[in-house]
């Protein structure tokens, strides 16, 4: 033969396997004589196996194709049955056989052919599992990263907060960027936006277990100063990596909506949106969360909140898309306040003016942005309650 055929594995007396030997000169062709020798065969997996069933009773066929399968569960089986024993080759392919030839009536083409479209079938059907496997482990991981997003404790019909998740371009659906949302018994508002430096499952994980940990200490009544302090050592606790980082802002509105409080671990500043216009917040950020032994200092810069003004708290996955396609430059908040003014000109909603600022930002990279991106904006309007404007 021209060709070379797969290896096979024949299932037969001595005879039997001479025969197809003769019929398959170039196959590396290899014999046992019953099913009881594939538990002490040595070597490398057949591609095919052909299984001598002659005189077999249906049911005892397919106990013996379901054997193979058992034993070699990558091998394509060809079953070999008397001619007329329709009844046995049917329960030979219901039991997960391949293929099945008359062994009173073989020839070269006939086996060739079979052992051929056997191995073809068993890959493609390999191929067809790995694929429906691979789709609901993407889709359980799906819903598990789904799960871990926040939903924003929110009672005040009258505070807008508008939050948006968008992973970079790995396709997860969970990164290393966090956020929360949470309103105390008396009315505070604590919002929280982190980036853990980094890109993976591992800082994907990171941020989940310090954004829940901070929601855990708000609720729990702890004053959010020594929040960042407890992240800090969570952080050194958890994270293997000592030279692990995370950057985080933090937004504290008060119960009157009047004053707003803003406190930095080496994050982008947040935008502040309202009638004068758009601007960032002028802080004296601590350093990131991570970084200094010991624990670093984090500094509150207080605000008076005029009616209209919202705050945006995001990560810096806005800012490191490039300014324009031509332009190489990356966008930085300079580019972003542009961006959220242009908005503003257009829309007062909340959720179009975060909307518009991803947006803003992609078309001024020329695509979709590398990095994960969230945002968190508050604000105060009469009749409107908590929205998602993104994952």
């Amino acid at each position: 033969m021209d060709e070379q055929l797969p290896t096979v594995l024949v299932v037969a007396g001595a005879p039997v396997v001479a025969a197809l030997a003769a019929l398959l000169p170039s196959a590396e062709l290899e014999g046992v004589p019953a099913l009881d020798g594939l538990a002490t065969r040595t070597g490398p997996p057949p591609d095919a196996v052909l299984l001598a069933l002659s005189g077999a009773l249906p049911a005892e066929a397919a106990a013996a194709v379901r054997h193979v399968h058992a034993a070699l569960p990558e091998a394509a089986v060809v079953a070999l049955v008397d001619r007329h024993e329709d009844a046995v080759a049917l329960a030979c392919t219901e039991a997960g056989a391949q293929d099945w030839l008359d062994a009173t009536d073989l020839d070269r083409p006939r086996a060739t052919r079979a052992v051929r479209y056997a191995v073809e079938r068993a890959r493609a059907l390999r191929t067809m599992r790995r694929l429906h496997d691979d789709g609901v482990r993407a889709e359980e991981r799906g819903r598990l990263e789904r799960g871990l997003l926040p939903r924003p404790l929110l009672r005040d019909e009258q505070l807008r907060c508008v939050t948006l998740y968008q992973p970079g371009l790995d396709q997860a659906l969970l990164g290393g960027d966090f956020y929360d949302v949470v309103e105390l018994p008396d009315g505070t508002v604590l919002a929280l936006v982190g980036d853990v430096a980094g890109r993976g499952p591992e800082q994907a994980a990171l941020g989940v277990r310090l954004r829940v940990a901070w929601r855990a200490l708000v609720l729990a009544g702890l004053a959010h100063v020594d929040a960042l302090h407890a992240l800090e050592a969570l952080l050194r606790l958890e994270h293997n990596d000592p030279e692990a980082f995370v950057t985080v802002c933090e937004l504290v509105l008060s119960p009157d909506r009047r004053r707003a409080r803003v406190r930095s671990a080496g994050h982008p500043p947040p935008l502040r949106c309202g009638a004068g216009g758009v601007a960032p917040v002028e802080l004296a950020p601590g350093p990131p969360l991570g970084v200094v032994a010991g624990g670093g200092r984090f500094p509150a810069t207080e605000l008076d909140l005029l009616a209209d003004d919202v705050l945006v708290g995001y990560t810096d996955g806005l800012l490191v898309g490039f300014d324009g396609p031509a332009d190489r430059r990356r966008l930085g908040v300079a580019g972003l306040v542009g961006a959220a003014e242009q908005v503003r000109r257009h829309t007062s909603d909340l959720g179009a003016l975060v909307r518009g600022l991803l947006a803003a930002a992609q078309a001024r990279n020329g695509g979709p942005l590398a990095d994960d991106v969230a945002v968190v904006a508050l604000g105060v309007a009469a009749g409107r309650g908590p929205v998602t404007a993104g994952r």
